[in-house]
């Protein structure tokens, strides 16, 4: 039997969730914009920053030819990325203008196909780049010199990508929810993760 506790817990968030809409839907478009556009921007900037920050560590404290393997595979990372972005993209404009049209189930059916996608694309993704590490470094540009740092790179970063694909989606979704300043504080938050690690 549900405590009066937690009902008052529920209508309050369902309350604060409508009020979010009704801001998003009525506020002043000028406003709204950059309440939204901000966040986004600065969201990017500080997971740009974590790539400089690597490159940093890894040029002063592991040597230029470790640099030269993580430049080597940049170009798998903006593949990765760019399908993975484009499919949350999409999905989030779709879900947001269902979202104004009132139709929550629509949003949040939306909302499940763009996750299990991305997630399925970056699972097949690791997979194959686990399976071929050797022939994936080689695609890559690597030589005898850079061969064994990208291929170490590559199996140690595939393993995350699921994680990494749910969380560019989650912050897409989550913006378009109304709350812009959450998805910035997660973003931030594994721009510094990836600041301490580096330094650990």
């Amino acid at each position: 039997m549900e405590t009066r506790e937690s009902a008052l817990g529920r209508k309050g968030e369902t309350m604060s969730v409508a009020m979010a809409d009704e801001k998003m839907t009525k506020g002043h478009p000028a406003k709204e914009f950059f309440r939204f556009a901000v966040p986004a921007v600065l969201g990017m900037i500080s997971i740009a920053s974590a790539s400089i920050v690597d490159g940093i560590f890894v040029g002063n404290f592991v040597g230029s030819t470790a640099l030269a393997a993580i430049s080597l595979i940049t170009p798998m990372f903006a593949l990765y990325f760019g399908v993975v972005v484009m499919l949350t993209v999409g999905a989030a404009v779709m879900a947001g203008k269902f979202i104004g049209e009132k139709r929550e189930r629509d949003a949040s059916n939306i909302f499940m196909k763009a996750l299990i996608s991305v997630l399925v694309f970056s699972i097949v993704f690791a997979f194959l780049l686990l399976a071929f590490t050797p022939a994936a470094a080689r695609i890559l540009g690597a030589n005898a010199e850079t061969a064994e740092m990208v291929e170490t790179y590559i199996f140690t970063v595939a393993w995350f990508f699921p994680g990494l694909s749910l969380a560019v989606a989650l912050s897409h979704f989550v913006r378009v929810d109304g709350r812009p300043n959450f998805s910035l504080a997660g973003m931030v938050m594994i721009t510094v993760v990836n600041i301490v690690l580096d330094a650990g």
